[in-house]
């Protein structure tokens, strides 16, 4: 069980006008044969594995979907220090480091993301200079991303799309990577 983060083409774009990108940014964009999906979608759509690792859980995409959960699980761990009598100078320490790790996902992930180097520092700003790349010298006009927790295949679970969302990329940017939905397509296009 993984996230994974699939992409969507055009069927016009051929992965080798776009090769030189790709290698520059490490991203596979093989093809994914799930009917499930593609029936989803459009016919001049080609459906995509995003990364060339098969598995990007900790990814900061979505990541604000956790950050409500992260607040409260600290919240009931400090009422589970104080009961065993830490001082509040002991448990400030302690919430710091903790937030400082949980914040570490989103600044400098490439062990969980599937990066071995990062472009632009973090997991997010490499995502948002390749859309750049893609689209501004890629000879594309648009490029999407799916974010899903598999359980399955990636060519035999059945991904229920909840929603297809086309934004302009000039709106893309950490914060918006950061609220994508799972199991939503984003279709990030040309200006």
């Amino acid at each position: 069980m993984c996230h994974i983060i699939t992409a969507v083409l055009p069927k016009k774009v051929e992965k080798n006008s776009v090769q030189s990108i790709l290698n520059e940014y490490e991203m596979s964009f093989d093809p994914i044969n799930n009917s499930f999906v593609k029936n989803q979608m459009s016919d001049d759509m080609q459906y995509l594995l995003a990364t060339q690792g098969m598995c990007n859980c900790g990814t900061a995409i979505g990541s604000n979907k956790y950050s409500d959960n992260f607040d409260d699980e600290i919240k009931k761990e400090i009422k589970k220090l104080k009961k065993k009598g830490w001082s509040d100078s002991k448990m400030e320490r302690w919430k710091a480091d903790k937030i400082k790790s949980h914040d570490k996902v989103g600044v400098d992930n490439a062990r969980y993301s599937g990066f071995k180097k990062l472009i632009g520092g973090n997991e997010l700003t490499h995502w948002i200079s390749f859309f750049n790349a893609m689209i501004n010298e890629g000879k594309t006009d648009y490029v999407g991303i799916l974010l899903h927790w598999y359980t399955g295949g990636l060519e035999d679970e059945e991904v229920e799309i909840a929603d297809i969302i086309k934004t302009n990329l000039n709106r893309v940017n950490e914060d918006f990577l950061k609220n994508v939905k799972e199991d939503s397509l984003y279709l990030i296009k040309r200006d």
